[in-house]
């Protein structure tokens, strides 16, 4: 209809309704019929003043109750752009909207780019109290759930990362935003370090602890580089077989204790092609004649392979010998050496 029928002040549209209404009101029963179906066809019709001029005389009880009010279209809402958003994983989509959400007058100070991390907008940026209170609401993103601080996590460090690029190191300061927003220090620090180890490439499938006790791990002998490389080579071992992170810490454990000449061993066996073993970075998409095929296999290769062996590490400036697993060396243990392999 493109009018609603107003009778004694209220709204009717469905036809026994009316009937019902109108009945009450005629002064003649037999003009029922005639005046329902005229009401309707003037309501859908466009026609409400030929049907007064019709009826007024022959029903002027009801024609003094009746009205008829234009139905008001409501403007048609352009669709949310959420293509890109739903194409996402499930926790991504609602970290990325709760971040949203919480950006509340500050969205223009913001933006999300493909990946869903939020990055600070260079071209309306915040001021330096304004970025504190988005890294408040930001820590309330991983307080949500489980999930959600996993992305939180990333989505700290992606806009403390964007916020260093722009204010540069002399005006931005971490420490500041973590007394304001009275948090951990570290944990603030840590996301900003994970994210930049590795903003070239994550590692689908395992959580921001997993990235974040690799960047950690230690390899005594390593130099910098070297360690980068052989964390990256364990990281895709760990992806490929979706490793816990208590089964992660077993690899790097192994590689930690036995040298990344077995690593390469180890990658010969799961199939890994000759371009992986050579480029950290390459993404194992086919492996062929794998020895090793599953997580219970490759964890029972790694376990067997761990042994007691000597170390000489340094624990509150004093040197300590010890013999037995490398998982088991002391918290806070520093300058870890193995000394078998010493002749």
């Amino acid at each position: 209809m493109n009018f609603h029928i107003v009778i004694n002040g209220v709204f009717f549209d469905d036809e026994q309704e009316i009937r019902t209404q109108v009945e009450s009101l005629l002064m003649d029963d037999a003009h029922l019929e005639a005046v329902v179906g005229d009401l309707v066809e003037a309501a859908t019709g466009n026609q409400p003043s030929e049907f007064i001029n019709q009826w007024t005389e022959r029903e002027p009880g009801l024609c003094s109750c009746l009205a008829f009010e234009p139905v008001v279209a409501r403007p048609q809402e352009p669709a949310p752009e959420t293509t890109e958003l739903a194409a996402r994983p499930l926790d991504r989509q609602l970290a990325t909207v709760a971040a949203t959400g919480l950006m509340s007058g500050l969205e223009d100070h913001v933006l999300f780019p493909e990946d869903g991390l939020m990055v600070l907008n260079a071209e309306n940026p915040p001021d330096l109290n304004e970025a504190g209170e988005i890294v408040r609401r930001l820590f309330e993103v991983g307080n949500s759930a489980k999930n959600l601080d996993e992305f939180g996590k990333w989505n700290m460090g992606s806009f403390l990362d964007s916020c260093f690029n722009l204010y540069g190191d002399n005006n931005f300061s971490v420490s500041q935003f973590v007394e304001e927003t009275d948090e951990n220090y570290n944990t603030t620090v840590t996301c900003l370090a994970t994210y930049r180890a590795f903003a070239v490439r994550r590692y689908t499938g395992l959580s921001f602890t997993h990235h974040k006790e690799a960047l950690y791990a230690k390899f005594p002998g390593l130099d910098d580089e070297q360690r980068r490389e052989l964390m990256h080579r364990l990281l895709r071992i760990s992806e490929r077989f979706s490793l816990s992170c208590a089964k992660q810490r077993k690899l790097f454990s192994y590689a930690r204790n036995l040298g990344a000449e077995q690593i390469t061993h180890l990658e010969t066996s799961l199939g890994f092609p000759q371009a992986a073993i050579t480029d950290p970075l390459h993404q194992v998409e086919r492996v062929s004649n794998p020895e090793i095929t599953n997580s219970v296999d490759l964890v029972e290769r790694i376990t067997l392979r761990e042994a007691n062996r000597n170390y000489l590490f340094k624990f509150q400036d004093t040197w300590y010998h010890y013999r037995g697993s490398s998982e088991t060396l002391p918290v806070g243990a520093s300058e870890i050496i193995c000394t078998d392999n010493w002749s």
